[in-house]
């Protein structure tokens, strides 16, 4: 439910503001593509925080991520295929958006990590967990 509820926001707002339905088009595909893309990085252990991964232990993984900016970057700057999509140029504050959503996304899902985490498990569990057994 998080990432709809951003992207709901995200094309309400800049429609309202705008009255530009490609500009709110384009700011929820980006986000729904960017935010997706950066997120599989999160998700990949339910057990490690993001910032104790090692990203580039997967290769194929960086690569499809890499891959899919590209492609990302390509429908928002290549104006025969972005007029085929139904997207327009964003904005500095749409990027703005874009970005800072994303960020919120991933902060949100590392919390909801911590908490499921935290709560399934007591501290039995924790030693157990802790002990490496070869």
């Amino acid at each position: 439910l998080i990432v709809p509820a951003f992207l709901l926001l995200g094309f309400l707002l800049f429609y309202r503001e705008t009255k530009d339905l490609a500009l709110a088009r384009t700011v929820t595909f980006t986000l729904l593509t960017f935010s997706v893309l950066a997120s599989v990085f999160s998700v990949r252990s339910l057990k490690q925080p993001l910032w104790r991964l090692n990203h580039f232990s997967n290769p194929f993984l960086v690569g499809s991520v890499g891959i899919g900016l590209v492609i990302l970057m390509v429908a928002l700057t290549f104006t025969p295929l972005r007029e085929f999509l139904g997207l327009t140029v964003l904005t500095a504050p749409a990027w703005l958006y874009v970005l800072g959503a994303t960020m919120a996304i991933i902060f949100l899902l590392e919390l909801a990590k911590l908490t499921v985490l935290r709560r399934h498990t007591t501290p039995q569990h924790r030693l157990i967990s802790s002990l490496k057994i070869s």
